[in-house]
């Protein structure tokens, strides 16, 4: 907690540059760039289905069919974030497919947000791709828009629609844009891009569900570290402190 945001659960990435992908990315050997970010989580020979962090010798209970799935209760808390680093890296590696693929978009930002993204649709939001407008859902708004690729390839891989859709990112008619559309994709709870706006909407959202439905659903926002200078995000904070948005969790 701070005085810029008093009320609201802040969290902040410690991996800023994660494995020089953006630098390696640009490298001609693209495919050592997919090795790296999918290490060091392998499929252990010995136990199928099983992923092991090689660094450590911790194991995640998860088989490849389950690994997305968001039933963890029979899992350990040290299985748990295994579990979430190797959807993590799973997720990177979409990432830099797509951006490949595309020869377009943002790569490092969408990087960066990994690990917030995989935590909060893999383990901790209360949502259901059957029921992408369930009004009991928790919100997550991208106030980067930009980083959309993370994005989209998490929401792909909980199933709100098909992995194989993940490779059209940035095409004509796709509804994978290079900034998120809500009213393109199930799952979208905003449209973002202009840096500020997001993290303005989610306030909106989490002052909707707490002093109007009454709802008990949380709002999650990504910011970037550029656009918390925006006025908007300073004046957006002052209405969170003054309504008390308890209800909000915001990270850069």
């Amino acid at each position: 907690r701070s005085t810029l945001f008093p009320y609201t659960t802040l969290f902040r990435s410690t991996n800023r540059r994660p494995d020089n992908a953006e630098m390696a990315f640009n490298q001609p050997r693209f495919q050592r760039v997919v090795t790296l970010a999918a290490s060091p989580f392998k499929r252990c020979q010995s136990t199928k289905g099983i992923f092991m962090n090689t660094k450590t010798a911790q194991t995640c209970r998860c088989s490849l069919k389950d690994l997305f799935s968001p039933d963890v209760s029979k899992l350990s808390f040290d299985e748990r974030v295994t579990r979430l680093k190797t959807i993590a890296r799973i997720l990177r590696t979409d990432v830099i497919n797509m951006v490949y693929t595309a020869q377009s978009g943002h790569i490092g930002g969408s990087l960066s947000a990994a690990d917030f993204v995989a935590a909060l649709y893999f383990d901790l939001m209360n949502i259901d791709p059957a029921q992408p407008h369930w009004l009991e859902r928790d919100r997550f708004v991208l106030s980067k828009g930009h980083a959309c690729p993370i994005w989209y390839a998490a929401l792909a891989r909980r199933g709100f629609f098909p992995v194989e859709e993940l490779k059209t990112l940035r095409k004509n008619d796709s509804r994978l844009q290079g900034h998120p559309i809500a009213t393109y994709l199930p799952g979208l709870d905003a449209s973002t891009g202009s840096l500020g706006i997001g993290y303005g909407q989610a306030v909106g959202i989490a002052m909707e569900g707490k002093l109007v439905s009454k709802k008990d659903y949380k709002v999650y926002v990504v910011l970037g570290d550029g656009e918390i200078n925006e006025g908007i995000v300073w004046e957006a904070s002052m209405a969170a402190a003054k309504y008390e948005l308890d209800n909000l969790v915001a990270g850069w």
